[in-house]
């Protein structure tokens, strides 16, 4: 008979050994992102399948929901990102704002920024991030009603033979094909360097909100559907306003003939998101419609990026100069054993210093036979 650990995942088993982190010690940020790619998210689940045409040039398209249609090239892996692609491509973009330092930005490691989208670096999540990196050096993605609004008319001009009040003249859709948003990789040991291309980096360069844009939280969840139900309410301006429950399942990337038990799971994942990052959302579901209520997230205070390259934490003997005032003269007489409490750790450390006055963690072999001189105790650096 079959034990009911060995049915277990190896994600399951992974996570009672070694369990998730709360959300307190999960970082959290946020990103202004382009509105369209909220209004027609991108991300699917991995499990449904699409069909590729192959387009006169040689290259392979599919068309997501009659308003997104990827191409890729005739040799490229094809596949539709997930929501492990999306939370990486924003996480990018949102490193690109805080560098503030033009297309090419800089990471600490692949565990980095692993542990950024609030996951564990081990090997399976590594290599999900070196195919999204991939993935997005190589996709396109084409929108046929992309909107572009027009700025803000300045109060008091005549626009079309009209005063115009200082408000926003309407916009207008076009057909725009975004190229892949990353140009360049160069994966280090350990830093990694990205380059943005020109199209994205121009939509998302300014450290604050220009235009048609929205501020999304970081991380969003794993799950396609669920992350694409936050994306599509966040830009709801009337929450009360009813959608088509069929239209909007495909809006969202979830077949029709499995959408009830989806879509239930997916609205109770977006709930979670919301609760954890300070909103509210609640749904009702009205036959063939289905309405939304939504309490945007609260802001967050500004936290160091975890991406950022950190400094290599000092050794015990380096904690410990500081306090003493070292001399580089040599002293004369026996070695001296220095007893220190770490306030950070709430340890007892212990070094000798030599009469040269050297500081070793061990005492020399010639000077274990001798009698040390008396303990003296001190208070070594604290991180705090």
């Amino acid at each position: 008979m079959i034990e009911a650990a060995e049915l277990q995942s190896y994600g399951a088993r992974r996570d009672r050994i070694r369990p998730r982190p709360p959300r307190s010690e999960v970082f959290s940020t946020f990103v202004w992102i382009d509105k369209n790619l909220l209004n027609y998210p991108l991300a699917r689940d991995s499990r449904v399948k699409h069909s590729w045409i192959q387009g006169p040039n040689g290259r392979y398209y599919t068309v997501l929901g009659r308003r997104i249609t990827l191409w890729f090239g005739a040799n490229a892996n094809r596949r539709c990102p997930n929501g492990f692609d999306v939370n990486l491509l924003f996480l990018l973009l949102g490193e690109m704002r805080r560098q503030n330092k033009g297309p090419e930005i800089t990471l600490a490691s692949l565990s980095a920024v692993v542990r950024a989208m609030g996951l564990l670096p081990d090997a399976t999540n590594l290599l999900r991030l070196r195919a999204s990196l991939a993935l997005w050096s190589t996709i396109s993605v084409q929108f046929p009603n992309y909107y572009v609004p027009r700025r803000p008319a300045v109060k008091g001009k005549w626009v079309d033979g009209k005063i115009t009040s200082g408000k926003w003249l309407p916009g207008k859709n076009v057909d725009k094909t975004l190229p892949p948003p990353l140009s360049a990789v160069k994966l280090g040991k350990p830093e990694i360097t990205i380059s943005i291309s020109e199209s994205w980096y121009k939509k998302h360069k300014s450290r604050k909100r220009v235009g048609y844009q929205a501020r999304v939280l970081l991380p969003l969840p794993m799950s396609g559907p669920a992350q694409n139900v936050v994306l599509t309410t966040l830009t709801s301006k009337e929450g009360g306003q009813p959608r088509r429950r069929r239209r909007y399942c495909r809006t969202i990337g979830i077949n029709h003939g499995t959408r009830g038990r989806v879509l239930e799971n997916s609205l109770g994942a977006a709930i979670d998101y919301y609760s954890r990052m300070g909103g509210a959302l609640k749904y009702q579901l009205d036959g063939k419609f289905i309405r939304f209520g939504v309490a945007p997230p609260k802001s967050i205070p500004r936290k160091p990026s975890p991406l950022e390259t950190k400094q290599r934490p000092k050794t015990k003997i380096e904690r410990l100069r500081p306090k003493l005032g070292q001399s580089a003269k040599p002293v004369l007489g026996a070695p001296e054993r220095l007893s220190a409490l770490n306030e950070h750790t709430g340890r007892r450390e212990t070094v000798w210093k030599l009469p040269n006055g050297k500081l070793v963690e061990e005492l020399p072999n010639e000077w274990k036979e001798r009698e040390p001189a008396t303990e003296r105790r001190v208070v070594l650096w604290s991180r705090k």
